[in-house]
């Protein structure tokens, strides 16, 4: 996690309340709530860093992170050198972004 890592989620997260915002704005025109719908933006740039610390939080968790001192890197599958450095193995990065991705979006 980083600080610039969080900046990206939560203004990706604008950018996406701005863009239902806009769209809202385009298709409600001749109605005069739709300006009040603004908050949508502040809404989204939280719920995009939520689900990014959230996905965070799980990997560390319950994905296993191995480590090949031999290659000097991180590994994806496990071999006779790799180490645990974190987490456990419970769920794969795949699945650890669907149960990020059912509870954000629940």
């Amino acid at each position: 996690i980083t600080a610039l890592g969080l900046a990206a989620s939560a203004v990706g997260g604008a950018f996406i309340g701005t863009v239902m915002w806009a769209v809202g704005a385009i298709v409600n025109a001749d109605q005069l709530v739709w300006h009040q719908d603004w908050q949508l933006i502040p809404f989204a740039a939280a719920i995009g860093l939520a689900g990014s610390l959230l996905d965070s939080l799980l990997g560390a968790m319950v994905q296993e992170t191995l480590f090949d001192p031999r290659k000097k890197q991180i590994v994806h599958e496990p071999g006779p050198s790799a180490e645990r450095i974190s987490g456990r193995a419970l769920l794969s990065n795949q699945q650890v972004n669907l149960v990020s991705v059912a509870i954000m979006t629940a």
